[in-house]
């Protein structure tokens, strides 16, 4: 995924403020990963991402971030049950 977003605000010290950010999908690679995982119902993933800010005073400073976790796999069941009441409209 890639995408970025020019979010201005505060965020006092001591708290914390959760951040919606728009990201592109890029399918062939999702593809390529989930085609991987055959036979699995969840594979590891690790996001890298910067987050840059300005402070007062300061020039723009980059805090690199990394997240890791696992994506559940939708089994075919579950994207049929998904479909059904969407043709049903």
């Amino acid at each position: 995924m890639t995408g970025q977003a020019d979010i201005q605000g505060l965020i006092p010290a001591g708290e914390t403020k959760q951040l919606s950010l728009p990201v592109q999908v890029h399918f062939l690679k999702l593809f390529r990963a989930v085609k991987g995982a055959r036979g699995k119902s969840e594979i590891p993933y690790t996001a890298d991402f910067s987050l840059f800010v300005k402070p007062p005073a300061i020039n723009k400073l980059r805090l690199p971030m990394q997240r890791k976790g696992t994506l559940k796999l939708p089994t075919a069941q579950g994207l049929l049950n998904r479909a059904i009441p969407l043709l049903k409209k």
